[in-house]
């Protein structure tokens, strides 16, 4: 990646850069996993990534790498930099959503995907800078990542179908549905209150 002039290193950085971030990714849930066990079990998941899922070409591939680096990139962040102060999470969020959608639109023929990247990346940024007040946990899992998981998911495979002709109006409405439950279901049932853990 940095074997070429160093004018080159920012875009070899940008190609490769959901590559990195789920290198980085399982790195960080290694070493938060303290059992052997667990540890491995990420050694084996990273090599699935490398040998199947990091290979794949298609469309449909480059959404899957895209999703799993953004949903891997939000839970190292907040896991590893949790307690860090809300700028290095901000930026990290937004670096780390922009990049994973900059992936995501290149399997599509988008003229405005550097746009929609940026907004992407800037409405999760808003997102964590938000929840950061107040970071739940659910099991290893932070509350922004589940959030910013679930609509990129419900975004994604919206913008997947209509591309791909298969957007019906009665599944826009079903994928809409489904990720506004999930979204007030965590809303709804978090503890919001001054509390310590």
């Amino acid at each position: 990646m940095f074997a070429v002039k160093p004018r080159h290193w920012f875009a070899n950085i940008r190609a490769n850069a959901v590559d990195i971030i789920v290198s980085l990714s399982c790195l960080m849930f290694m070493i938060h996993g303290g059992v052997f066990i667990v540890q491995f079990t990420w050694a084996v998941i990273y090599g699935i990534w490398l040998m199947i899922v990091k290979p794949k070409s298609s469309t449909f591939g480059v959404i899957l790498q895209a999703l799993i680096a953004q949903s891997a990139g939000m839970m190292a962040l907040t896991i590893a930099w949790g307690g860090a102060h809300s700028l290095i999470l901000v930026l990290g969020a937004w670096v780390i959503n922009y990049m994973s959608a900059r992936h995501f639109f290149a399997g599509f023929e988008e003229p405005m995907a550097r746009y929609l990247s940026q907004v992407w990346g800037y409405f999760s940024a808003s997102l964590l800078w938000i929840l950061s007040h107040w970071l739940l946990f659910y099991g290893p899992i932070a509350q922004p990542a589940l959030l910013l998981t679930v609509i990129g998911f419900g975004l994604g495979g919206m913008y997947y179908l209509e591309k791909s002709d298969r957007m019906s109006t009665m599944l826009q409405r079903q994928i809409n549905f489904v990720v506004f439950a999930v979204v007030m279901i965590v809303i709804t049932l978090s503890y919001w209150g001054n509390r310590t853990i």
